[in-house]
């Protein structure tokens, strides 16, 4: 009898954990679809924007890594490769009087006091002849 209510208990938790994990990733490629219209948008503000200028972008959401390549960005879950499926990218608009620093910023976690990890923002660097997105932290230490 044990053997059947451990069975049924199993099929239980898997058809309740199926949906939760699905919903998981369909919640992290909208974010990475998000993410990466947000900053196209975000880098075509910054170089109509008066310069000298300091932008952060305090997302707190999943650690992505963010890779610029010329006149797009591309957002990559950890372990994700830069053609992979899984990669999503979004256009901007370059003007090319000024120039992109492009890079690829890497996912960091800077510790806060309370212990809580907290992820380090993206930042937009400008002035009249450049515009160079950094890690940053904003409040934290490392």
């Amino acid at each position: 009898m044990w053997l059947i209510d451990l069975t049924l208990l199993l099929v239980l938790i898997f058809f309740v954990f199926m949906p939760a994990l699905e919903n998981y990733e369909s919640s992290k490629l909208f974010y990475k679809r998000f993410s990466a219209k947000n900053i196209a948008l975000l880098v075509d503000t910054v170089y109509t924007a008066p310069y000298p200028l300091k932008v952060f972008y305090d997302e707190k959401a999943l650690p992505m890594t963010y890779v610029f390549e010329e006149g797009k960005v591309i957002v990559l879950a950890k372990g994700e490769g830069e053609k992979s499926l899984g990669a999503v990218s979004s256009d901007f608009i370059e003007d090319k009087n000024k120039e992109f620093i492009y890079k690829k910023i890497e996912p960091k976690v800077s510790l806060q006091e309370a212990g809580k990890e907290t992820i380090i923002p993206l930042a937009f660097i400008a002035n009249s002849r450049k515009v160079e997105p950094l890690p940053a932290v904003i409040g934290g230490s490392g």
